[in-house]
Formats: C-alpha cells, sequence, structure tokens
C-alpha cells in the first residue's frame, strides 16, 4: 500500500527525486520481508495463509471474530466514531495519498472482519493525528492564533504528572489482571476447568472427544498428547479446514446428520457449553448419559450397546 501511494505520487510528479528514493526503498524492504518469511519452518505455505483464511466460507460464517460489526452493539460506538472523525478530517484537510489508502483499508478490514477492530485502530490513528493536527495548524495560523507553551520547568512537571498518572493507572489495571487468583478465576468462567478436572480423575472414560470450538484450546493444552483425550477441534480453524468446521457446524448446530458425523469419527463423549443445542438434544436420547454438568461446561457420554 506504500509503495501504491508512493507510485501514485512519483506519476503525479516526475521531477521530485522523494519519490523515486521512497520507492525504491520500499522494494527493497519488501523483497527482504518477502525472503525473511520464506525462511521459516513453513516456508512457501505462509504466502497464501491470509488469503485462505479470508476466502474460508466456513471460517466466515460460522466463527464469531470474522463477523461484521454490529454496531447496535454499545462497545463498538468508539470504532464507529472514529469512522465518522476520519470522513470529518478528510473533508477539512485533503490527506496524502498514503494516509486515504490506509485510511479505506482499515475501514473495509474492519467493517468486514469485527477482528480486524484493532488493526483499524492502528492504522487510523496516526492519520487522524496527522489530519487533524495538520488541519489545526493552517487554521490558526489563518486566524493568527499564537500559542505558547508554559515556561519548561513548569512544561516538564506538567507531563510528568501525566505521565505517572498513565503508567499509574495502567499498572494497576495490568497487575490486577493478570494476578494468579484473577487468572484462575477467568479460566473458570469461561474455560471447562470443572469438566477437565472430571476428566483427569476418570482417565477410562471416553475414547474420542467432541468439543466445543472454544474450549479446544483449553482441552488441548490440559491432555496433549494423551490419546483419547485428543480435541475433535480448536482455534486454529485455518489448519482444520473447511470440511472439518462444516462437520463441526453440523453437529454443533444439530442439523440432520449429526449422528452420522460422531458416528463417522468415533465419538463417545462429548464435553459442551451448557445450553448449547447439541447437550440439550443428548438430554433427551437415551443411549447418551450425563455424567458431569456445572455452570460452564457438560460431558456426556455414550452408553455402550450391550
Amino acid at each position: 500500500m506504500a509503495l501504491a501511494a508512493e507510485l501514485w505520487g512519483w506519476a503525479w510528479d516526475q521531477d521530485n527525486p522523494v519519490h523515486r528514493m521512497h520507492v525504491r526503498r520500499l522494494i527493497i524492504v519488501g523483497l527482504a520481508s518477502a525472503i525473511a518469511v520464506a525462511a521459516t519452518p513453513h516456508f512457501l505455505s505462509l504466502y497464501p495463509y491470509p488469503f485462505e483464511t479470508q476466502g474460508s466460507e466456513a471460517q466466515q460464517r460460522l466463527i464469531v471474530e470474522w463477523a461484521s460489526p454490529n454496531f447496535h452493539n454499545l462497545e463498538l460506538r468508539p470504532f464507529e466514531g472514529m469512522i465518522f472523525l476520519v470522513v470529518v478530517g478528510f473533508a477539512l484537510k485533503r490527506p496524502s495519498m498514503f494516509d486515504l489508502l490506509l485510511a479505506l483499508l482499515g475501514i473495509g478490514l474492519a467493517l468486514q472482519n469485527v477482528r480486524n477492530i484493532a488493526l483499524f485502530v492502528v492504522a487510523v490513528t496516526p492519520v487522524l493525528i496527522n489530519t487533524y493536527g495538520g488541519w489545526w495548524t493552517e487554521y490558526t495560523a489563518a486566524h493568527n492564533w499564537k500559542f505558547e507553551l508554559p515556561p519548561r520547568p513548569v512544561f516538564a512537571v506538567i507531563t510528568a504528572v501525566v505521565l505517572l498518572v498513565i503508567v499509574g493507572t495502567t499498572s494497576l489495571r495490568v497487575s490486577s489482571a493478570i494476578s494468579p487468583a484473577r487468572q484462575a478465576q477467568l479460566d473458570a468462567s469461561n474455560y471447562p476447568v470443572g469438566a477437565a478436572d472430571w476428566l483427569e480423575a476418570h482417565p477410562e472414560v471416553g475414547t474420542r472427544m467432541f468439543n466445543q470450538y472454544g474450549f479446544g484450546g483449553y482441552l488441548a493444552y490440559r491432555f496433549y498428547p494423551q490419546p483419547n483425550r485428543r480435541v475433535f477441534i480448536f482455534g486454529e480453524a485455518a489448519l482444520m479446514g473447511d470440511s472439518l468446521l462444516n462437520e463441526y457446524a453440523d453437529v454443533y448446530y444439530v442439523r440432520s446428520d449429526w449422528k452420522k458425523v460422531l458416528d463417522k469419527y468415533g465419538v463417545d463423549y462429548v464435553v459442551e457449553n451448557r445450553g448449547d443445542p447439541l447437550p440439550n438434544l443428548l438430554a433427551t436420547q437415551p443411549d447418551w448419559t450425563l455424567v458431569y454438568q456445572d455452570k460452564v461446561a457438560v460431558i456426556y457420554v455414550r452408553k455402550t450397546p450391550g
């Protein structure tokens, strides 16, 4: 994108040597980055990875973080506000080609997938600073406004106080969030900690698991490499492939072939969110037994014939 902006500027101002210098540097950096990507154990397979993810119909349809933003959610109001700030800023001051492309790309990605909002914020914040800073400079100059900073010692004290407040607030916030007790509380309220403890206490139960998508990473962390505790699916959806994701969805949403999928993989126990469609249905099935439940998860075990 930066290269495209510089090429555009060079095409319109061919006499300016700065554009040519920037294009040359960007090409060198781009080639070096491409070589660095290949210098990994994955070699060339990393190049198509982002495009495979964006082009995965199953991921876009089934995984919440790949959905478009729901602007009815209150927590997305700041994101909405930043979009308006970009529009107003570009109306006040004409942006550079790079700032324009960066803002358009950031907005496009964020509107496509909610997980890209963080990238949008990182990309657009300097654009807003450049735009409004440049506009304010022009506006004050046109009105002959002059602003003087306070004396240097006073300004240093003010800056130090502001930095101390920021550092102190951030430190308190982070320290409370990363304390072992707080982390254990968060784990227990979001992951199947109790269900995993039960499975650990009953190693003889089950040979093939079906698990909820969001539980996969935690269960793999707890039980890998135990063969009878291998997860059915986990958070690296690109590694799973669309075929497995679609089969998972058929079971999770109890579509017509849900039993066939479980039989295909020989699933004999299920670790699921409490209240999800599948455990609610299993509660009505005579060949499945509830062996564990808490506020987060349930475990159903298939009864053996005879």
